[in-house]
C-alpha cells in the first residue's frame, strides 16, 4: 500500500519574519544614536582644540546623524 501525500498549504514564517523585521529595525536605531554620540564628540573636540574660539568645520556625515538623531 502506498502512503498518499496530503495536500498541506505552506505557511508563510510570520513569527520569524517579524523578528527580523524588529532586530533590523531596533540595530538602525542604535547605528544612528551611536553615530550622534560619536559625531557630537568629536565636533565638541575641534571646537575646543581650535583657536580663539572660532568654530571648526565639522564633516557632512557628522552633521547628518545629528540631523538624523532625533536625540541630539
Amino acid at each position: 500500500m502506498k502512503l498518499q501525500k496530503k495536500n498541506i498549504p505552506i505557511k508563510f514564517p510570520y513569527y520569524g519574519m517579524v523578528s527580523i523585521g524588529i532586530s533590523i529595525i531596533f540595530s538602525t536605531i542604535i547605528l544612528i544614536y551611536l553615530g550622534a554620540a560619536t559625531s557630537s564628540e568629536r565636533i565638541e573636540s575641534r571646537n575646543k582644540d581650535h583657536l580663539f574660539n572660532q568654530k571648526a568645520d565639522s564633516i557632512w556625515w557628522e552633521n547628518g546623524l545629528i540631523i538624523i538623531c532625533p536625540l541630539h
